[in-house]
């Protein structure tokens, strides 16, 4: 079950901050967290540490955590396959990528944020949490989530602007389930490219 941009509520004290919504199908078993007390992370490193670690949390986000320019930039080749209008997004030539799938496509260089960009560069999402953004101004940015061998999440927040112009690229098989922005700017299910979340997703 996808949630995309979904706000969390937060009634009363720490203790009972819950989720919004019923979850439904497979997903109807999911209690993510649990009962487990809700908190806050103080920074970026402790966020991530929490959302990967094995204990059973509830994470409330209370405002951006911005990741942009947490791993740095990184600069390379670029290739331009699509043409739509306007400002379609360039892909970064991984595994030359470019070379074996789109060899007539206008090519470049580029600078972009490291963040993103592989799995050792976005937020590794263990089993057991519950991570809900409180209010309008909460969430995630620059970077996303990575669900993978997990299970029993829920994820109530918001993911922004992880590198939107460029799309990463690869052809290798994953165990999670994915979603990214196509070269149009659309949001599409996509289990051939890396394993990257540029989104927000509930899975059991």
């Amino acid at each position: 079950m996808v949630a995309w941009t979904i706000l969390a509520l937060a009634l009363g004290g720490p203790s009972v901050v819950q989720a919004i919504g019923t979850p439904l199908g497979f997903g109807s078993s999911t209690t993510g967290g649990g009962s487990a007390p809700a908190a806050t992370p103080t920074s970026n490193a402790q966020l991530a540490s929490w959302l990967s670690d094995s204990t059973a949390r509830t994470i409330v986000l209370t405002s951006i955590f911005d990741f942009t320019n947490y791993y740095g930039t990184a600069s390379g080749k670029i290739c331009k396959p699509w043409t739509c209008s306007p400002n379609p997004q360039v892909a970064i030539d991984q595994n030359s990528w470019c070379e074996n799938y789109q060899p007539s496509a206008a090519t470049g260089t580029a600078s972009w944020y490291v963040s993103g960009t592989g799995y050792s560069y976005s937020l590794k999402v263990g089993s057991k949490k519950t991570l809900l953004g409180k209010g309008s101004s909460a969430g995630i940015k620059g970077i996303g989530l990575l669900i993978q061998n997990a299970d029993n999440v829920i994820i109530q927040s918001e993911c922004k602007n992880m590198n939107a112009m460029f799309l990463l690229t690869s052809r290798k098989t994953l165990t999670s389930r994915t979603l990214t922005h196509s070269s149009c700017g659309e949001v599409m299910p996509s289990p051939s490219l890396a394993p990257l979340m540029f989104g927000s997703i509930t899975t059991t």
